[in-house]
């Protein structure tokens, strides 16, 4: 990720319509500006990413409020209903209590026995004062107890209308709650979103500048699959076309561009053999039909080497370390056994062109700098004693291919 980001800002400049730094002697200085702006960047995505993250937290924790509190509210509606068949059931017993009382008062006023003196004969009618007293307690029973029944039950549904009453206060805490609750969960997702949008204009961003990294690792590869492509090459220009993509596949970030040239690696390598087993045909046919045979082998020991160079260059040569990109927007490596990276004036020697340097070896001329003008160049090296010992030499620079 940090390298495709660096990537990212080595070719920013042409988001923003400002002409990229390739083949420009000031690219080394364009590069190190858009550090700053790598580092404010980075940080930038990383804080997005860490709000989204733990905005996803709150509103997951609200929701499952919100419906925590739907629950609730819920439960609460089924008890209000069940208390409310209840107080339905308590009025019926206290009208059908109400209708008993009234059919008995009814009926002692049709008989015409319902009046005080005949309550009073009755508890005068009494035979001893046991007989008295239950006589009294018969009809305080008889008074009391209709009125008692009809007390209870209206009590018992003042009772009830309180426990409504609780419930609809708690009802209407909760769904206040929930309003609340509902209004931070739209402010949440709105903020989120936000974010997200974002977050996808970064992303936009990114896939533009990887279009750019992948139409210059398409660059850096084209002369090499042009040799392997071109009918006419030879087996020495075929060995070194895929030696050149085998040392450039470590400095390749894009999928595509990898399985391309790990492709005419094999497609390379497939032609070599092809092309060595006609030559050995070729050598057969020649042996029996001529006997200039010797003219022949030589001819065919000279496709075998290396050949002219394009362009042979004696330069001042220094030494450098520890740059994070290329002004072609590779990684610079140093590989005595492989292909290193070297920076020149493009005016001089064309960037993406592979180069032969006696005591160095292979090199791609990948970079720029502000102060290698003209016939100077500068070598890559691991580190910084590694720049010191070289110090400053005249160096020959054999040019083996342009990009």
């Amino acid at each position: 990720m940090k390298k495709f980001l660096i990537s990212f800002f080595t070719i920013s400049t042409l988001l923003f319509n400002i002409a990229f730094p390739a083949f420009a002697d000031d690219a080394k200085k364009t590069i190190d500006e858009n550090k700053v702006h790598f580092n404010q960047i980075s940080g930038e995505i990383k804080t997005l990413d860490s709000n989204i993250q733990a905005l996803d937290g709150d509103i997951s924790s609200l929701n499952s409020t919100i419906e925590n509190n739907k629950n609730k509210i819920t439960s609460i509606e089924n008890e209000i209903k069940t208390t409310q068949g209840k107080i339905e059931s308590t009025r019926k017993q206290i009208q059908d209590g109400q209708d008993v009382l009234s059919d008995r008062l009814r009926a002692i006023y049709k008989s015409g026995n319902y009046s005080i003196s005949n309550y009073l004969a009755f508890i005068f009618e009494s035979n001893g004062l046991a007989d008295l007293l239950g006589r009294i307690n018969a009809v305080q029973k008889i008074v009391g107890a209709d009125t008692d029944m009809i007390t209870e039950l209206k009590g018992n549904e003042q009772a009830l209308q309180n426990d409504i009453n609780n419930l609809n206060d708690n009802k209407n805490q909760i769904v206040k709650l929930n309003e609340e609750n509902t209004a931070k969960l739209k402010t949440l997702v709105d903020k989120q979103n936000a974010l997200k949008e974002s977050k996808a204009k970064f992303d936009e961003q990114k896939a533009k500048v990887q279009s750019v990294i992948e139409e210059n690792e398409n660059k850096l590869i084209a002369n090499p699959i042009s040799v392997i492509d071109s009918s006419s090459s030879s087996i020495s220009a075929l060995q070194n076309a895929v030696t050149t993509l085998k040392d450039l596949i470590p400095q390749l970030s894009t999928n595509n561009v990898i399985d391309k040239a790990n492709s005419y690696v094999s497609k390379g390598n497939n032609l070599i053999d092809q092309k060595k087993k006609d030559e050995a045909k070729k050598k057969e046919e020649n042996k029996a039909n001529s006997n200039n045979s010797t003219n022949g082998n030589n001819s065919n020991n000279n496709n075998s080497n290396n050949g002219p160079y394009l362009k042979t260059l004696t330069v001042e040569a220094t030494a450098y370390s520890g740059h994070t990109i290329t002004a072609m927007g590779t990684k610079p490596v140093r590989d005595p056994n492989g292909i290193s990276t070297i920076a020149v004036d493009p005016n001089v020697i064309p960037l993406g062109s592979k180069v032969f340097i006696p005591g160095y070896g292979y090199a791609i001329a990948a970079d720029t700098g502000g102060v290698i003008l003209g016939n100077k160049i500068d070598l890559f090296m691991n580190s910084k004693e590694e720049c010191t010992a070289f110090g400053r030499q005249t160096v020959t620079v054999h040019i083996i291919s342009y990009s």
